[in-house]
């Protein structure tokens, strides 16, 4: 594993306690080689409730004039594992993931839920350590650089509704949605959905995963869109 102090210099993590860090980028894989071990699911439960309270107080006073409905969608795309992962990847996150060598040869170091809950557990490990406005500073500073364009219209897109009515339009079979499998602990589960269309002749499938069915359908959806050419790339990252 790659020295996380080289990790947490890199962006200017002034840490006092490495031993938060370490625990943060534990994944459960690595406790049952080394059962002394913290994994980083608690972690990571902490950092979900600091993220979610950083975003919302940001859309809040950033967004003066959207109703509550409105800066709810752009909050869950925010914290979402797409974007989470899209973040922990730009910053390398999964480089210094403490995986075991099972988990590691099965792509867990690139593995979207690994990615957000990384990140997730790193924020947690921050704010533990240095307090919310260190959490606050380093997440903004983390989205404004690497997280794209972030609108308010690429938060309200319905990817769903967006390939249904192309395939009512085209007088298509509508797109058949199926849960794969539910994984991970009560208060972190993860969906595993994959998605199909025919269009033409030609069967299109995706697969991908969220914290919820609706966000796996959604992402699903995404991938989908994309495949038919039904719009442009609105996130600026990927």
């Amino acid at each position: 594993m790659k020295d996380l102090k080289v990790l947490l210099d890199r962006l200017k993590i002034s840490f006092s306690s490495i031993v938060l860090y370490e625990e943060a980028f534990t994944h459960r894989s690595y406790v049952k080689i080394y059962p002394n071990l913290m994994n980083n699911e608690r972690m990571e439960f902490l950092g979900d409730a600091v993220l979610k309270l950083i975003v919302s107080e940001d859309l809040f006073m950033r967004y003066l004039n959207k109703s509550e409905g409105d800066l709810s969608k752009m909050r869950a795309h925010i914290v979402s594992d797409r974007y989470l992962s899209v973040l922990a990847t730009s910053l390398n996150l999964g480089e210094y993931l403490r995986l075991s060598y099972g988990e590691e040869r099965a792509g867990g170091r690139t593995r979207l839920s690994n990615l957000a809950n990384v990140f997730e557990a790193l924020l947690g490990a921050v704010f533990l350590d240095l307090g919310l406005n260190s959490a606050r500073s380093f997440f903004l500073g983390v989205m404004k650089e690497h997280g794209g364009l972030f609108t308010a219209e690429f938060a309200s897109q319905d990817y769903k509704s967006t390939l249904q009515e192309y395939m009512q339009k085209k007088k298509n079979a509508l797109p058949v949605y199926e849960t794969l499998e539910e994984r991970g602990p009560d208060h972190k589960k993860e969906f595993v959905v994959q998605g199909k269309v025919t269009d033409k002749g030609v069967v299109f499938e995706a697969v991908s995963s969220g914290s919820s069915k609706k966000e796996a359908e959604q992402n699903v959806a995404h991938q989908l869109v994309e495949k038919l050419g039904l719009s442009q790339q609105v996130f600026g990252v990927d």
